[in-house]
């Protein structure tokens, strides 16, 4: 009989700056801060906090980091993404519990990498679920150059001004199909593959029919760019020997 395969799990939400409910219902749910059928509380108090143990010291912390990024030239759109919440789990029994603290430790040294140490605000993992479940708030706070709005006098030069500042800039990690494809792989190879965890497949099932198309286009003109430089280097490797003999 087949063994089934065992996958590595990585899902993102994003939570606009302008939606303090839903951040602080997510971030009452991740700390248990409330009664849910889904979990067993006689297991809950060993359960791990990262950084912050309530959810209110992680909304403080959270308003705090993006109040300091604002400054007379930039201040955040309401309606930009102002927290991640990023679920990293897997298939169930495929952590092994001796090695759950290992995996929650690896979870957050490559959260770091990848969004910086900084963004990475709290983190909890569940162990009163049926396999161990991570939880972490992130702000995608980027060092990022964007263009201030024209004067009148800059509209009729031609001209602009542009800033260069930390800001909210989701689009940076989650800007579009391929950025998320290239997200998973990240975490595959940061995480998951250390413990012998399949990466998962691209799942299309759930997303509208554009980002589908999206996702198959990106991956098709990787490939495709991909096997053209292939066949350049061989071309000119071909063409080295010819003129060698």
């Amino acid at each position: 009989m087949e063994e089934q395969k065992k996958y590595g799990i990585f899902r993102i939400e994003k939570i606009k700056l302008c939606d303090g409910g839903e951040a602080m219902g997510r971030l009452k749910h991740a700390f248990r801060e409330f009664k849910n059928d889904s979990f067993d509380p006689e297991l809950t108090e060993k359960n791990l906090a990262f950084q912050h143990s309530s959810a209110k010291e992680v909304m403080k912390a959270y308003k705090e980091w993006v109040q300091s990024i604002i400054t007379e030239k930039y201040k955040p759109p309401k309606n930009a993404v102002g927290l991640y919440e990023c679920i990293v789990t897997s298939t169930a029994g495929a952590i092994p519990e001796k090695r759950e603290y290992e995996f929650f430790e690896k979870t957050y040294q490559q959260l770091c990498r990848t969004f910086g140490e900084k963004n990475v605000l709290a983190g909890t993992s569940h162990k009163d679920e049926t396999t161990i479940r991570t939880h972490w708030f992130i702000t995608p706070i980027f060092n990022t150059t964007s263009v201030l709005r024209r004067t009148r006098e800059e509209k009729k030069n031609g001209t602009c001004r542009t800033i260069t500042q930390p800001q909210l800039n989701a689009t940076h990690w989650t800007g579009s199909p391929a950025l998320m494809s290239e997200l998973q792989d990240t975490m595959w190879e940061g995480i998951f593959k250390d413990f012998g965890l399949e990466r998962g497949e691209i799942d299309l099932t759930l997303d509208r029919t554009k980002k589908k198309k999206n996702v198959r286009s990106d991956i098709r003109k990787r490939d495709l760019a991909l096997s053209k430089k292939e066949k350049t280097l061989e071309r000119i490797a071909e063409n080295q020997k010819k003129e060698g003999e």
